[in-house]
């Protein structure tokens, strides 16, 4: 039973520090950056050009928030074969890994607050 408490409160231990650690990316970011971790990016068609290479078009979207880049391979009848993504210095929350569910619930949480306080600051 001792041995599970300790492996418990290790557990609570790590998951403590990796929120601080992510409170802390949070703070480093812009206010666009958090708004398009909370609801997404804001894209728009960039540019598009074709690649004879390997016969299919790259469209790239840009995020009118943050700035990301969304490149989009298409095939030569429209479908989509990939995407890859060049993020602005910053969004990306290097060494915590993969944020998950509770991760971008923090995000939200942070989002709104500044909404909150940036609301209660124009009234």
């Amino acid at each position: 039973m001792a041995r599970a408490r300790s492996a418990a409160a290790k557990q609570k231990q790590l998951m403590d520090k990796h929120r601080e650690e992510l409170l802390a990316a949070i703070d480093k970011m812009s206010e666009e950056q958090v708004e398009c971790r909370d609801i997404q990016h804001s894209y728009r068609k960039w540019s598009v050009r074709w690649n004879p290479q390997d016969r299919e078009y790259i469209r790239e979207l840009k995020c009118l928030r943050c700035g990301t880049i969304r490149a989009q391979r298409v095939s030569e009848r429209g479908y989509l074969l990939g995407s890859s993504y060049a993020y602005s210095e910053g969004y990306l929350v290097k060494g915590l890994g993969r944020l998950d569910q509770d991760d971008r619930g923090t995000i939200r949480l942070q989002s709104m607050l500044g909404d909150l306080e940036r609301s209660e600051q124009n009234a």
